[in-house]
């Protein structure tokens, strides 16, 4: 199971932001409150950048490898920390 470090706040409809590549969950923290005042706002560090644990073997550093990981997480609640 692939976890990830996750900052959720705020209610209402999920709103999932994923960071570019060799940032972190924190490059949306200028409007995070902002976006919690009406979202469930969902900031992670996808896997392999800031506090989420590398990517497991055979899963490649690029968009495809990133992308055959998303689906589990939000699939699966407690591959959130």
């Amino acid at each position: 199971m692939i976890k990830v470090n996750v900052d959720r706040r705020g209610s209402g409809s999920p709103l999932v932001l994923l960071h570019g590549i060799g940032h972190r969950w924190q490059a949306w923290q200028p409007v995070l409150d902002l976006l919690a005042a009406e979202h469930e706002v969902i900031a992670l560090d996808l896997p392999g950048f800031g506090l989420s644990p590398d990517l497991p073997p055979g899963y490649t550093h690029d968009l495809v490898g990133t992308m055959r990981v998303l689906p589990e997480l939000f699939r699966t609640p407690s591959a959130r920390n």
